[in-house]
């Protein structure tokens, strides 16, 4: 299985659309502080920046996803130099209907889809800490299917038949799917490391799918370099280069994560077998890993 595929089955995000944003005439609103919130724009256009970001023009059939946790600023154009902050009743409203409208006068506006991500396993965090800071897929970016889904999207909305709403939420997952698989096929990263940068090197490609494949393996610097042809200094170099951690590392990031979902979502499975599972051929090393990594007890940690 291929390493991206493997790393969305294991991602356990669950999409979950707040409503619908209608703004009309001249505004600037300012927005809470959320995670992973994505935007999807049914009708019009507006600027969109991120804390003190630069302004970001949304136009109808976008879609847009903040990875990290941030505020977000909505502006009708760029001379409203100000964005006020949402009032309790408007947030109140827009929780209890999931309709927020604002319009100043009966100039059009835009009409938006606005949820975030619950990032529900250990592993993705992993994979959203490395992504930019602002995923945008425009309507003349996207391919046939994305923009299907936008429609679909669309259509479930205006329905509002049983259903809709959970339906809208597998949507946008799929559509944040696309979105970051165009950023890692597009290589949409200037500079940096991080290693969904390092998928475009074959070599170091190579050495991360076959660590994915079998997180329980003994692996070591040597037998990795080995598998993929390098030298262990040449192949040690280069991956803390481009992953900006050592491979030893970066596995033990990951065999962590591994573990942690498996004592909650295996809450009778053995500590000694959830160290098997994730390379650790004893116990006590695996519980000093994991303390180091997530400073509690895999004990403690299940019980959270």
């Amino acid at each position: 299985m291929d390493l991206l595929d493997r790393i969305f089955l294991s991602l356990k995000t669950q999409g979950k659309v707040w409503g619908r944003v209608t703004l009309g005439g001249r505004y600037g609103l300012a927005f809470p502080k959320q995670h992973a919130v994505f935007i999807a724009v049914m009708a019009g256009n507006c600027l969109i920046n991120q804390d003190e970001g630069p302004l970001i023009a949304l136009n109808e059939g976008d879609f847009l996803f903040f990875p990290a946790a941030s505020r977000f600023h909505l502006r009708s154009n760029a001379e409203v130099a100000f964005t006020t902050p949402l009032t309790a009743l408007q947030l109140a409203t827009w929780q209890e209907t999931s309709i927020l409208e604002y319009q100043e006068n009966t100039v059009a506006g835009v009409s938006l889809v606005v949820g975030c991500f619950t990032l529900i396993s250990a592993e993705a965090p992993l994979l959203f800490q490395e992504l930019p800071s602002v995923l945008h897929m425009s309507a003349n970016e996207a391919d046939i299917l994305s923009r299907q889904v936008r429609e679909m999207m669309r259509d479930e909305i205006a329905s509002r038949e049983p259903g809709a709403s959970p339906t809208i939420d597998r949507l946008a997952e799929i559509l944040m799917i696309r979105t970051i698989r165009r950023a890692v096929r597009d290589n949409a990263w200037i500079g940096g490391s991080g290693w969904l940068r390092a998928l475009s090197d074959a070599r170091i490609h190579r050495s991360l799918q076959l660590m994915h494949d079998d997180l329980s393996l003994i692996w070591t610097v040597s037998r990795l370099a080995q598998a993929v042809g390098m030298s262990r200094s040449a192949f040690a170099d280069r991956f803390r280069r481009l992953v900006g951690v050592t491979p030893m590392a970066h596995l033990t990031r990951w065999r962590m994560a591994f573990a942690a979902d498996l004592l909650r979502s295996d809450r009778k499975m053995k500590i000694e077998s959830i160290a098997s599972k994730v390379g650790y051929l004893s116990e006590r090393a695996f519980r000093e890993a994991f303390l180091k990594t997530y400073s509690c007890s895999p004990n403690k940690y299940r019980k959270t």
